[in-house]
């Protein structure tokens, strides 16, 4: 269960900005989490707001805490640079580390995870845990390592982490994380904030990111043919059936014309993979069925092919997804069936959640003030993450009307874009 995520000093957010999935005081679309505080998580979340405002500059740096997280200690060699993009347009933040925290409840304990890091280094990382239960909830630090610039050297405390500390830290480079190595390394106490991390917190830049190729799999390996066929025919009910073909690949499936040397690349990556031939079953007005190739229809239905065993799998597994644009190319009636299934506690049984950004305003009219974030940019391009409660709307108020007005903000302007 993800709680707040905050960033500060990269892309588009100068100071530090904070989201949060904490219930308001009357929720509608939420769950227990087992705390007293926070007492009630939110299911969904929507960041709206204008092009260029920021809204995916939240995902990209959840994408980049995931990343740098899993893959420091395994994938970076001691001088690799860092990928981190710092805020650009003020000289007082160019050359400062990004930062990067999440604050997440996982198997009855809640941690409190972040670091700071510029291309260079890692300048802090710091990580407390909370267990669930007794009468006062205290944070405990497992570890909190800060760089001493004077020194030229790291300042480690390690007041309730057992294990081979010393080991793990001096096996940690400058430009790899604390927690990424000692999970490397087999820290037990440690290894249950990554898992949630790796296995729990999904990312994706936009929805079309999903392989088709992937629910094809399902239907044909794991026998889902039924569970996904239901997720579809629930959202489009002309479709009836799904019928799945495979087949090896083939190295004639290339084009003639293809460079050598591109083409030895792709027979090498491909010669044990399979490939899916996938049709839908349509209900015809005279009573009978009619089959289209998936490359035939919309770009909305196989975009919603491609959700469909992903999505699946979110919701039985109790899994985040933060998702960019989650409206391109849906039907808003799509769309709004897709936020249901998380509002929809007898599907979402496990507290699943999904945080999305996008355009379509018609979503407001199933979230509540509480499940509504916008952003605005400053003079000089910096981003803001405004909680709509925090415009106090009423709450039989028309979120929609309201918003499409600007009374709450995250609209382009667009007299100044016509008449100058």
């Amino acid at each position: 269960m993800l709680v707040e995520f905050s960033v500060g000093n990269y892309r588009s957010f100068k100071e530090r900005q904070t989201f949060s999935m904490i219930a308001g005081k009357k929720p509608s679309h939420e769950f227990k989490t087992g705390f007293k505080s926070p007492e009630r998580l939110l299911t969904s979340a929507v960041l709206l707001g204008a092009n260029a405002s920021g809204k995916s500059n939240l995902i990209k740096a959840m994408d980049f805490f995931k990343g740098f997280v899993v893959k420091s200690a395994v994938q970076k060699t001691r001088g690799d640079q860092i990928k981190t993009v710092p805020f650009a347009f003020s000289n007082n933040t160019r050359e400062q580390p990004s930062e990067f925290e999440a604050i997440f409840v996982y198997k009855k304990q809640m941690y409190q995870y972040g670091f700071r890091v510029d291309q260079k280094r890692v300048w802090e990382e710091w990580l407390y845990v909370t267990p669930q239960g007794g009468e006062k909830e205290t944070a405990r630090t497992l570890f909190e390592r800060t760089f001493d610039e004077e020194k030229k050297s790291y300042q480690w405390r390690f007041p309730s982490l057992a294990g081979q500390k010393k080991t793990w830290q001096d096996a940690t480079r400058d430009n790899a994380l604390f927690l990424s190595t000692a999970v490397q390394l087999n820290s037990e106490q440690l290894k249950a904030p990554f898992d949630w991390i790796e296995e729990y917190f999904h990312i994706l830049d936009e929805p079309n990111m999903f392989p088709k190729r992937f629910t094809a799999r399902l239907i044909v390996e794991e026998q889902r043919h039924k569970d996904i066929l239901s997720f579809i025919s629930n959202i489009d009910r002309n479709i009836i059936g799904i019928e799945v073909s495979e087949k090896k690949w083939e190295e004639s499936n290339l084009p003639d014309d293809m460079p050598d040397l591109i083409k030895q690349e792709i027979i090498k990556a491909m010669s044990e993979e399979k490939i899916f031939d996938v049709s839908l079953v349509h209900k015809t007005e005279d009573g009978h069925s009619y089959k289209i190739d998936l490359s035939e229809e919309s770009d909305g239905t196989q975009i919603m092919f491609g959700l469909a065993a992903p999505l699946l799998d979110i919701l039985e597994e109790g899994w985040i997804l933060a998702i960019d644009e989650l409206n391109k190319s849906l039907h808003p009636l799509l769309l709004k069936a897709i936020i249901g299934l998380f509002h929809n506690l007898n599907v979402n049984k496990n507290n699943a959640q999904l945080i999305f950004t996008g355009h379509e305003t018609c979503i407001l009219e199933d979230m509540e003030r509480d499940q509504v974030w916008l952003t605005e940019k400053g003079q000089y391009g910096d981003t803001q993450l405004i909680p709509l409660l925090s415009y106090k709307p009423r709450k039989d108020e028309d979120k929609r009307k309201a918003y499409l007005q600007g009374r709450y903000g995250g609209l382009p302007d667009i007299e100044r874009l016509v008449n100058g």
